[in-house]
C-alpha cells in the first residue's frame, strides 16, 4: 500500500501546523481512506466510477482543507471563518462520514457482485446497442440548430473566446433564465453539446460493433465521416475555452475512455497517476497563472495558494452549509428537486428554487455567489445528517453497479453509460447539483434514448472476459458474445 504512505508522508508537515489534534485525526482519516479507495480502484481491475470519486475527492475535499486549515487560509476574504473551531471540525467530520458511507456501498456491492460473478451459472446479461436512427438523428439535429445556436452566440469566434464573453453574448442577444427562459438556454448552450458528445458516443459503439464482428474494415464509411462531425462539433461546443473545465473533461475524456475502453490494473494505475497530476498539479497551476490569483490571495506568488483559492472553497462551502441550517433549518428536498425536475420553467413552478450554494453564499453576505456546494453537504442542507447518509450510501451502491457492468459485461447498458457517468461525476461532487444536473441529465438521457436493449444472454463461462497478465478481468471483445453463438 505505497500510495496511502506516500499521501500520509506528505501530509504530514501540514497536519503538524493544525491548533486542533481532533481535525488533524478527523482529516488524516479522510486522506488515508481516499488513498485506499483509490488504490481499492484499479488492484483487481480498473473501476472507473470510484477511481474518479476518491481522486477528485482526495484532492478536492481533502488537499484542499488540509492546506486552508494548516495556512489558516481561505477564499472570498473570509479566512475568519477558521475561527469557528467547533463548525470547520463538524465540517470535517460530515465529509469523513459521507466519504465512509460511499466507500462501504462501494465494496457491499462490489463484494455482492463478486460472489454472484463465481456461481456456476450466472445470471443472464442484457446487453445494448444504438439504435438505427440515433447517431444520424442527433448529428441532424445537431445540424439544424447549429445555424441558429451560432447567430445567438455572436458567431463561431464566441465558441473559442472566454466564458465571460460567450456569456455577455447570450445576454445581449436576450438569452437569460430571466429574459427568455430556461428552454432558449438550453438550446442555446446545453443541447448542442450534448448531442455532439452522444453522437460521437454512438458512432464509437457502431465502429466497435463492426470491429468485433469482422475487423475494422466492416465499419462503415459513414460511421467514421459521422463520428468525425461530432468530434468537429465536440471542439465546438464542449472545448475549454468557453466552457466550463467540468463540462470539457466529461465530454472529452469520455470520449477518450470510449475509444480505449482500459480494464486493467496498469490501465488504473495510469489513468489514477494522470488524474491526480491534473487535479493537483495542472489544475493548480493554470488557476496560480491567472491574472486574478494573486489578487485574491493577497499577491503570494506560491502555487500552493491555489489550494485557498475560489477553486477550492468547497470545505468553505461545507462550514457555510452548517450556518445556513442553524439560520433557515432544511430545506427538505426543495433544491434537489428543482434540479431534476430543471426542465420546467418558472413561469409554471413560482416557487422553483435556484441552485442551493447561491443561497448559502448570500447568508454569508459574499460579493460573489455562484459558488460550488459538495454534493455531500448539499443533501445535510435537505435531510439532515441521516438523509446524508442514506443518499451517500445509495450513490455509492449505484457507482458500484456501473463498475462492475463495465468491467465485467461491457455490452451492458452500465457499460455504455461509465464512461461519461465517472468524468461527470467531477462536477456532480462539486455541486451544486441545480447548475450541474442541466447538463449531465441531459447527456445522460440521450445516451439512454440512444440505444436498445437486447435479449438477455446467459454468459456462462463469460467469452467476453479474459484474464489479463496482471490477473485482472479484460476485453476480450468490445460487444458481449450471445451464448447462442458460442
Amino acid at each position: 500500500m505505497i500510495l496511502p504512505g506516500a499521501v500520509l508522508a506528505l501530509a504530514l508537515p501540514w497536519l503538524w501546523m493544525f491548533d486542533s489534534l481532533l481535525q488533524a485525526t478527523i482529516l488524516t482519516a479522510q486522506l488515508l481512506l481516499c488513498a485506499c479507495g483509490i488504490v481499492s480502484s484499479y488492484v483487481t481491475g480498473l473501476r472507473p466510477m470510484r477511481m474518479v470519486f476518491f481522486v477528485f475527492t482526495l484532492s478536492w475535499l481533502g488537499v484542499g482543507p488540509l492546506y486552508q486549515i494548516s495556512h489558516r487560509a481561505l477564499a472570498w476574504n473570509d479566512s475568519g471563518l477558521l475561527n469557528d473551531t467547533d463548525r470547520v471540525t463538524a465540517a470535517l467530520a460530515l465529509t469523513l462520514l459521507a466519504t465512509t458511507s460511499t466507500a462501504l456501498a462501494m465494496w457491499l456491492g462490489g463484494r455482492r457482485r463478486a460472489r454472484r460473478a463465481d456461481l456456476p451459472e450466472p445470471a443472464p446479461v442484457r446487453s445494448v446497442r444504438p439504435r438505427s436512427w440515433t447517431p444520424w438523428g442527433y448529428l441532424g439535429l445537431l445540424g439544424v440548430l447549429t445555424p441558429y445556436v451560432v447567430l445567438t452566440n455572436g458567431g463561431v469566434g464566441t465558441f473559442f473566446s472566454s466564458r465571460a464573453d460567450r456569456v455577455e453574448d447570450l445576454t445581449q442577444a436576450g438569452v437569460t433564465l430571466e429574459s427568455s427562459g430556461g428552454l432558449q438556454v438550453a438550446v442555446a448552450s446545453i443541447l448542442p453539446a450534448a448531442l455532439a458528445v452522444v453522437a460521437a458516443h454512438l458512432f464509437i459503439w457502431r465502429i466497435r460493433e463492426a470491429r468485433a464482428a469482422g475487423g475494422w474494415m466492416h465499419a462503415s464509411l459513414s460511421d467514421a465521416a459521422g463520428l468525425v462531425v461530432s468530434l468537429g462539433a465536440v471542439v465546438l461546443y464542449a472545448n475549454p475555452i468557453s466552457n466550463t473545465r467540468f463540462l470539457s473533461l466529461a465530454a472529452f475524456g469520455s470520449i477518450a475512455l470510449a475509444m480505449v475502453r482500459p480494464r486493467g490494473r496498469t490501465a488504473g494505475r495510469g489513468l489514477t497517476l494522470g488524474l491526480l497530476v491534473a487535479t493537483l498539479g495542472i489544475y493548480p497551476l493554470s488557476n496560480a497563472l491567472a491574472s486574478d490569483t494573486g489578487t485574491q490571495l493577497g499577491g503570494s506568488a506560491s502555487p500552493l495558494t491555489v489550494f485557498a483559492s475560489k477553486d477550492f472553497d468547497g470545505f468553505q462551502q461545507v462550514v457555510n452549509t452548517f450556518i445556513y441550517v442553524e439560520d433557515h433549518g432544511y430545506s427538505l428536498g426543495s433544491y434537489i428537486s428543482s434540479a431534476l425536475f430543471f426542465f420546467v420553467p418558472r413561469s409554471l413552478w413560482t416557487t422553483k428554487a435556484t441552485p442551493a450554494s447561491i443561497d448559502v453564499a448570500e447568508n454569508r453576505d459574499y460579493w460573489f455567489t455562484n459558488l460550488s456546494l459538495p454534493v455531500h453537504a448539499e443533501f445535510y442542507l435537505e435531510f439532515g445528517i441521516i438523509g446524508m447518509l442514506l443518499l451517500t450510501f445509495a450513490m455509492g451502491l449505484l457507482w458500484s453497479r456501473i463498475d462492475e457492468a463495465w468491467l465485467r459485461h461491457p455490452g451492458s447498458m452500465g457499460a455504455w453509460l461509465a464512461p461519461f457517468l465517472c468524468l461527470a461525476q467531477l462536477g456532480l461532487i462539486r455541486g451544486p447539483l441545480g447548475s450541474l444536473s442541466p447538463i449531465w441529465l441531459t447527456v445522460t438521457v440521450l445516451l439512454l434514448v440512444g440505444v436498445t436493449r437486447q435479449a438477455a444472454s446467459v454468459t456462462g463461462n463469460r467469452p467476453d472476459v479474459m484474464t489479463q497478465r496482471d490477473g485482472s478481468p479484460g476485453l476480450a471483445s468490445p460487444v458481449p458474445v450471445n451464448s447462442s453463438a458460442t
